[in-house]
């Protein structure tokens, strides 16, 4: 296909097998549907890097919201392991009134 200019590469390549034997064929793109298939892609291409960038957004923020948790549980834990205390203190205090 390098002997071909561009234009005309063919647009599809079959195979059909008989007697034994697979044979090629093809047809050649006409300019208008050289055309109609480049903006078909262009499309499809825009659509595509628009759909990555939303993704990209949404993972931003989902990074965000899962470093202020991992940050918000940190603190929780130091704030617990600051709090804890011994067993044999709640021995010491009276039963609550209730019972």
């Amino acid at each position: 296909m390098n002997n071909i200019p561009a234009k005309h590469w063919p647009s599809a390549i079959g195979l059909t097998y008989a007697e034994g034997l697979f044979t090629a064929y093809y047809r050649y793109m006409t300019d208008d549907e050289t055309q109609a298939r480049l903006t078909a892609l262009e499309a499809r291409i825009e659509f595509q890097e628009e759909t990555i960038r939303q993704l990209n957004d949404a993972l931003v923020v989902q990074q965000q919201r899962y470093f202020t948790i991992d940050r918000t549980l940190a603190l929780l834990v130091k704030r617990l392991q600051g709090e804890a205390f011994d067993s044999a203190d709640l021995k010491n205090e009276p039963p609550p009134p209730h019972y």
